[in-house]
């Protein structure tokens, strides 16, 4: 089991880093997810909301596999699928996770 450590001391804190930008589908909650206050999903992962098709193909993604820019994130789209995607940035923080010991 693993428990997410106290947020950092005021001195010690850090803003999020942003790693870039991505397209992704937004997609209304699937029926086996029950959970009813969810109304639409994007995920990251791309098993609910799929990535444009051939996203890798151009190997223009930085090493996080996010885009530099915005405008870089639309361009992977083909063109006429764009306005199916909306462009999301991505930002990671910084967080410590340690392990429970049991007994």
């Amino acid at each position: 089991m693993f428990h997410r450590s106290p947020p950092p001391t005021p001195d010690a804190t850090s803003k999020p880093l942003l790693i870039g930008y991505f397209p992704q589908k937004t997609e209304p909650r699937p029926d086996f997810l029950k959970a009813e206050g969810v109304i639409e999903i994007c995920g990251v992962a791309g098993c609910i909301s799929a990535p444009p098709t051939d996203w890798i193909d151009p190997w223009q993604h930085n090493a996080m596999w996010a885009y530099a820019t915005p405008s870089l994130a639309a361009s992977i789209a083909q063109e006429q699928d764009r306005l199916a995607y909306e462009i999301y940035a991505y930002k990671l923080d910084s967080a410590t996770f340690r392990r429970l010991r049991r007994g």
